[in-house]
């Protein structure tokens, strides 16, 4: 009986486990604000993710990169790979926006593909912002 109980016990804390490996990002209330304004504008087909970036001590950009998934044609303005990878995440009214770095951009190995003549290369992570950024402190002053 207590082997069940134990069993059990263990069986339920596994979801636990799991999902305590995402971290959750609490910016300042007015930045998080006016990043849910902003992406109110757009349609449910536009996803988004945040860049946050230090840029002096205690301060911080953080930019609202949107791309429309309703067109496929389109050129994709995150990298996807990167984005699916992160367990990182901006906390923004009821919503969860994938959290990257300007060192995600510039580090993160993502693989490698084949060449034309069969030779291995290493991925590129190009970024292309034309959106949205808010600028402000630890505090919660905004810029």
């Amino acid at each position: 009986m207590l082997r069940k109980l134990i069993f059990a016990i263990c069986a339920l804390m596994i979801p636990v486990v799991g999902n305590s490996q995402e971290i959750i990002y609490d910016l300042p209330e007015g930045v998080t604000k006016k990043i849910e304004a902003y992406i109110s504008n757009f349609p449910d087909s536009v996803k988004f993710a945040i860049q946050l970036d230090a840029i002096e001590s205690n301060k911080y950009v953080a930019y609202v990169m949107a791309e429309d998934r309703s067109n496929s044609e389109g050129a994709k303005l995150v990298n996807e790979m990167l984005i699916n990878r992160t367990n990182r995440f901006v906390r923004v009214g009821n919503r969860f926006l994938p959290l990257v770095t300007a060192e995600d951009f510039v580090f993160a190995y993502l693989g490698s593909s084949g060449t034309r003549r069969g030779k291995v290369g290493r991925k590129k992570v190009m970024q292309n912002f034309d959106g949205y950024s808010i600028t402000f402190d630890t505090t919660g002053r905004i810029y």
